[in-house]
């Protein structure tokens, strides 16, 4: 009878653990939108209990702080539930192994009251790493909700929840809580309740005072159709990078459907503006499988570590680590040569390239009797023995074109484009006043011409002013009439007048011709010739030598000769460019070059594939819009 009560009471600790919000209905996991991880190498370590350590295994708060990581309240291992009220401190100024930890115990207070019996609750640490803030979940409307310890005093202080939130909120769990290492502002997300229910709930905490239900909205310039709220969600993880929260993983829920939060999309909050906004972000590269109770911490190097977790679809714990690249938005899979054992309900908290996990349990098992596992983001592998050393690795630049990227040019290379650009504008403005003298010179050009093309077509002795004419010249004949559009002016007078040749005139007639030269001035300054045969006989028309059309000659305008391996106007070349029609041309339709090959986006931001548990489409971030340059280290993990 004895043994039965064991096992009933057993049953009861991993039910209330993974309580009814931690399972999700198998019905409901039909399909994945996620790639399988592969499975790890090498012989998994084996958890060792711990002399001196928390008593508490899984659902502690914990943030790290100067010299230590702290872990508070938590479920004992033991075969009774029961929450528990412990501070402690894990040293990460100094080097030890992972069997024996540098654990100090904090639980009691120099004065005043002690920190909150309670688990599955939240925390964080303040922006000067000063202060151990989180929260107290009793099922107590009437007891403070807030904790916070003072670690240079080594003293509690207490916040009660707003009067409306009070009763709800007493029994609020499986939360996220992050710092904003730019403002302080203390932000408190999502979470579940004692029925089983889960909220979109956002909540600032600054300078003492509670902000209950902010509300958020969809980012400017979204469709009118664009959610302005998240899905309720629990169980996954919160980030804060940029001025945004990211959600990694969990349950999500909306109109009474529950699922897993899918890895592709994440949803975030950007809080960074005077109204918080929400939107999804998408991701690259292979994700990884749903789940929840896992953990994440973001390391110096803008990279967010995941580890662990259980799938209640398949029924699996997990010990596989991903990573997910904040400037560059894509998923790697890491696969360590030497495995630690699977787990959820665990805590990561990193420091440096350390990232230390302690705790958690696995579905064959109560408890992990208080393990300790450290994680070197560098190296990626699992470590023996910790010892503090700082994340040299490099941010990743942004991709090429990609969403939210920024060009990032440093004032040197500002100054060259601004100087490159006056050169520019100078050689385009010397080439015009180049063009107009070249246009100038033409046009006196033009004028000797005519001046001498006029002078050759005097009979000889016809410039001396005597009034001789050419013997063919009749005065009783009438003048010729101008041509139709012909002009003059006064640089010019007697340009446009009906001349008479006699026999011999070179190179117009012949001998023997009685003929008449209409000259016209044409607008671009050279002179068409006109013979006129007072016998009737029609001529085509002559030109002066050195005639040329010009840019203000005609209506066909100026063609340039096409470019080496392009064809001409109207045809296909053989790099696919069509030259437009002149002006005036029959045809109208230009054809633009095509984009070539070479030029085309390499990186496919994939559309994510239909996933039935997750989140409602939101308005997606713009990839990356006005996304920040990255930071050498996280603000938050400067101290």
């Amino acid at each position: 009878m004895l043994f039965m009560t064991k096992k009933v009471v057993l049953g009861l600790v991993l039910s209330l653990t993974l309580s009814s919000d931690l399972y999700i209905s198998s019905t409901m996991a039909q399909a994945s939108t996620t790639t399988s991880a592969p499975a790890p190498t090498g012989t998994p370590t084996t958890p060792q209990p711990l002399p001196n350590a928390p008593r508490a295994f899984t659902n502690i708060a914990s943030a790290v702080g100067k010299k230590y990581i702290y872990y508070q309240g938590g479920l004992l291992n033991q075969a009774v539930f029961q929450y528990s009220g412990e501070l402690w401190g894990l040293d990460i100024t100094k080097s030890w192994p992972i069997s024996a930890g540098a654990w100090t115990n904090f639980t009691a207070p120099a004065s005043g009251p002690a920190g909150p019996v309670t688990g599955g609750h939240s925390g964080t640490m303040s922006k000067d790493g000063s202060t151990f803030i989180v929260t107290a979940p009793s099922g107590n409307a009437a007891t403070p909700f807030l904790y916070q310890y003072n670690i240079a005093a080594a003293t509690w202080s207490t916040v009660n929840a707003p009067a409306a939130q009070a009763s709800q909120w007493s029994t609020r769990r499986l939360a996220g809580m992050v710092t904003d290492p730019d403002t302080g502002a203390i932000w408190y997300v999502g979470g579940a309740f004692a029925d089983g229910t889960a909220t979109n709930e956002l909540d600032e905490f600054q300078d003492g005072t509670w902000t209950a239900n902010v509300t958020t909205s969809a980012p400017a310039g979204a469709s009118s159709s664009a959610p302005s709220t998240l899905n309720n969600f629990s169980q996954g993880t919160t980030e804060i990078y940029n001025g945004r929260i990211y959600i990694f993983g969990g349950i999500t829920s909306i109109g009474g459907q529950r699922g897993y939060q899918s890895f592709q999309s994440l949803p975030y909050i950007d809080v960074s503006g005077d109204k918080p906004t929400v939107g999804n972000q998408l991701t690259l590269g292979p994700t990884p499988p749903p789940r929840q109770n896992h953990c994440s911490a973001l390391t110096d190097s803008a990279k967010v570590i995941i580890f662990g977790g259980y799938d209640a679809n398949s029924k699996v714990t997990m010990n596989d680590v991903w990573s997910y690249d904040m400037i560059t938005y894509t998923w790697s899979q890491i696969v360590p040569s030497n495995p630690t054992s699977p787990r959820y309900g665990h805590n990561c908290d990193i420091h440096g390239a350390n990232m230390v996990v302690y705790g958690g349990q696995a579905s064959a098992t109560i408890g992990y009797g208080r393990d300790v596992q450290v994680y070197d983001v560098m190296q990626s592998t699992w470590m023996t023995s910790y010892t503090p050393k700082q994340d040299t690795t490099l941010i990743s630049k942004p991709l090429s074109g990609g969403p939210g990227s920024k060009s990032g040019l440093s004032t040197g290379a500002v100054i060259g484009i601004v100087a490159g650009a006056v050169v520019v504008i100078a050689v385009i403005f010397g080439g015009i006043l180049w063009k107009r003298r070249q246009k100038q010179i033409e046009i006196r050009e033009a004028q000797l011409e005519k001046e001498a093309y006029l002078a050759s077509l005097r009979p000889e002795g016809d410039g001396n002013k005597s009034g001789a004419h050419s013997p063919h010249y009749s005065p009783s004949r009438p003048a010729a009439m101008l041509t139709p559009g012909m002009s003059h002016d006064n640089s010019y007078q007697g340009m446009d007048q009906l001349l008479t040749s006699g026999a011999g005139s070179p190179g117009l007639g012949g001998q023997g011709q009685n003929v008449q030269y209409l000259m016209q001035h044409l607008p671009d300054g050279t002179i068409a010739v006109q013979p006129v045969y007072l016998d009737h006989q029609p001529m085509q028309m002559q030109t002066s030598p050195d005639m040329r059309v010009t840019e203000a000659n005609g209506s066909s305008g100026y063609v340039s000769p096409p470019m080496p391996g392009v064809a001409a106007s109207g045809s296909s070349g053989s790099g696919g460019y069509f030259a437009p029609p002149p002006s005036g041309s029959a045809s109208a339709t230009y054809v633009l070059p095509p984009t070539p090959a070479a030029q085309k986006q390499t990186v496919a931001y994939p559309q994510p594939t239909h996933d039935p548990f997750a989140s409602p489409a939101l308005g997606n971030a713009p990839m990356p819009p006005n996304y920040g340059s990255p930071q050498q280290t996280h603000p938050e993990h400067r101290k």
